[in-house]
């Protein structure tokens, strides 16, 4: 599940039953992009190497004629 803010992270695991939301992942864009912001601090070029992986994978060449 993706989430925009981390309080509803809170919201949704209270909502729930606790064995139903142990297997669900969720993801918080905030959270995420913070966190990709106090890792380029620690490792400059991470978030350009990320951004171009990411890329590169939706980047998909035209069908090579034989």
């Amino acid at each position: 599940m993706q989430l925009l803010n981390p309080s509803s992270i809170t919201h949704y695991e209270l909502s729930l039953n606790t064995e139903e939301t142990k297997y669900d992942q969720i993801v918080c864009i905030e959270s995420m992009k913070l966190s990709l912001l106090a890792k380029s601090c620690l490792c400059p070029g991470l978030v350009t190497m990320i951004f171009n992986l990411i890329k590169s994978s939706v980047d998909c060449p035209k069908e090579i004629e034989n």
